[in-house]
């Protein structure tokens, strides 16, 4: 094929998506399930979201990951599916060339029906490229819906959900379908049970800076976060208490170690947090997950371990993430009470079905 006829189909190609893209009654068909593969009876194999640099799609994080999993379960419960496999390959996260990261740290096959093992079972593979769930696409707005970055908290009404999928409901299928390996529950339980988590109230602290103080001017401070810790601790009156903080940025533990002194603790078994100061590598903005300077193995286990940490708290102070998002699904409450801090100006309350919207955070006041 000659390089004009390859320039000639490239520009038909880019003729049709922008028709699509301005054609909304197409786009909401399309959004509603027109071209989406039969599942019903099947085995659905889901693949990581791919880099398209072109339109800036680039391969997302673990715990997007996991809530495209929990999307596609969700999906697969709707339709009848018999199950979902997961193959993850993102490279920042597999120690070589065709592993599967999911299967290091959690079950890589998930049963939604029962069925014997030596049924011939048939799969559906979501790795096409033009698909609403496919290299560039992901179940997670299944679970999530869909939101814009700085004004709305998780989760939100999605209408491909098919039910209510707020924290309970979406709790009750990670908690029966996602599980980690044993290995790691026990590594959660033996720092569980070297700072005393089960004699104290325990306060889950997840901060998220780095690639997300960059992308955002409005990221929350240190101080807003504070100050919604000091009013938790003053809530439970004269009960003792721990503060177990997860983060990706440096910075943060010796704040907050300086204002908290022994009652802060986190997990510094595999130290994945990195400075402000290095965020940018080589003129992209990369979080500590896709920093070179630790090893696929380390950026998941300590994120993996920093999720079901939190998930073991009492009460959750959060900012925008995916781990934490997951850390509540996670939670062994069934009604989870929880602070989102979207930056400064609001956060919201979440006290089992009662939900408060505050803010703005006043410095000085706390």
């Amino acid at each position: 094929m000659s390089l004009g006829s390859v320039a000639r189909i490239n520009l038909a190609v880019v003729l049709v998506c922008l028709f699509l893209l301005f054609q909304t009654p197409i786009l909401e068909k399309l959004d509603d399930g027109l071209l989406d593969q039969a599942v019903t009876g099947k085995m659905m194999v889901i693949y990581s979201m791919k880099d398209f640099r072109l339109f800036d799609l680039k391969g997302q994080g673990m715990f997007a990951d996991v809530m495209h999993v929990v999307g596609a379960i969700r999906y697969g419960q709707r339709d009848g599916a018999l199950g979902v496999r997961v193959f993850f390959d993102t490279d920042m996260y597999t120690n070589k060339s065709g592993d599967n990261y999911w299967s290091y740290f959690f079950n890589p096959e998930i049963r939604i029906q029962n069925f014997t093992d030596d049924r011939v079972v048939e799969e559906v593979h979501f790795n096409r490229y033009l698909a609403r769930f496919g290299k560039f696409g992901t179940f997670s707005n299944v679970a999530q819906g869909k939101r814009k970055l700085a004004t709305t908290p998780f989760p939100l009404p999605s209408k491909q959900c098919g039910k209510p999928c707020g924290v309970e409901s979406l709790g009750e299928i990670v908690k029966q379908y996602i599980k980690p390996r044993p290995a790691i529950i026990e590594k959660v339980q033996a720092f569980r049970e070297r700072r005393n988590f089960g004699d104290k109230y325990v306060i889950g602290v997840h901060y998220r800076g780095t690639d997300m103080k960059l992308k955002r001017n409005t990221n929350p401070s240190y101080e807003c976060f504070a100050a919604e810790i000091d009013r938790v601790i003053e809530s439970i009156g004269n009960r003792d208490y721990i503060i177990f903080l997860a983060s990706d940025e440096a910075e943060v533990v010796p704040w907050m170690v300086e204002r908290y002194g022994d009652k802060i603790t986190y997990n510094d078994e595999f130290n994945t947090r990195i400075s402000k100061d290095e965020v940018v590598v080589n003129g992209d903005i990369k979080g500590s997950h896709m920093n070179p300077r630790f090893s696929p193995y380390e950026k998941g286990i300590s994120v993996v371990t920093d999720c079901l940490l939190l998930a073991s708290c009492d009460y959750i102070i959060k900012g925008r993430s995916s781990v934490s998002d997951v850390a509540l699904l996670f939670n062994k409450q069934r009604k989870v009470n929880f602070t989102f801090i979207i930056d400064d100006q609001e956060m919201w309350q979440f006290a089992g079905d009662d939900l408060l919207r505050t803010g703005p955070y006043v410095p000085g006041k706390s």
